[in-house]
């Protein structure tokens, strides 16, 4: 957010799309760590992967705004300034984080329960939707990331048909989803929905309360979605 402005929707579809990717990767991968060394030993492999994270996080450097406000003081100020509460559009946006919050990964932590006990297949055609899950979300997010930077398009409104489609599709997939062939496509639909959201988030919260509180606005925003996660 304080590298882009210009491009910012651009710049965070793709440096968020690695998180679809990563999911249809690490679907196949954990699949097979699980069955060789047990799972165990694939959550220890597996957090060690996620250890790498502290040396990419050391690469970042700060841009002149945030060297101004590097203070870490000034910061914590920021960070935890709770005058925003009063702000009523942002309490109206917290609630419909928090509601969202609460299905967010519904379907995909019982996906491979449900293909597995409807029969409708085994782990392993239950971790393939899940690879169809990771690429379709990485193509929305980079997709959505590239058209929300039209200056003819409402991003705010982009926003609320993604997050409605996101809805619309947990619904198919809890009504219709009892076919493999027609859980493939909801789940593609699913994962472009939800790359959407997720894109479009960060960008939403600069445009409706501007870049001087993206830190304190954001910062709520994620913890209120990830706890409730």
């Amino acid at each position: 957010t304080y590298w882009f402005d210009k491009h910012l929707a651009l710049a965070t579809g793709i440096g968020v799309c690695g998180s679809g990717i990563g999911i249809a990767i690490f679907a196949l991968l954990s699949d097979h760590l699980i069955e060789t060394y047990g799972w165990k030993g694939a959550m220890l492999l597996l957090s060690g992967l996620m250890f790498s994270c502290v040396a990419f996080s050391s690469l970042f450097r700060k841009v002149d705004y945030m060297e101004e406000k590097s203070h870490l003081k000034t910061a914590l100020t920021e960070t935890f300034d709770f005058r925003i509460l009063t702000d009523v559009v942002f309490v109206y946006f917290a609630f419909v984080i928090f509601l969202c919050g609460a299905v967010y990964y519904v379907p995909i932590i019982f996906l491979k329960d449900h293909v597995v006990k409807t029969g409708m297949g085994t782990g392993g055609d239950a971790v393939n939707l899940m690879v169809f899950f990771g690429l379709s979300n990485a193509f929305g997010r980079a997709f959505i990331g590239y058209i929300a930077d039209f200056l003819s398009l409402n991003r705010i409104i982009l926003f609320g048909l993604s997050f409605l489609s996101y809805g619309v599709a947990i619904g198919l997939i809890a009504a219709f989803g009892q076919n493999y062939t027609l859980l493939i496509v909801l789940i593609i639909i699913f994962g472009l929905a939800e790359g959407a959201f997720i894109t479009l988030l960060p960008v939403v919260v600069v445009d409706l309360f501007g870049m001087e509180r993206i830190t304190n606005a954001f910062g709520l925003i994620l913890l209120i979605i990830d706890y409730n996660i």
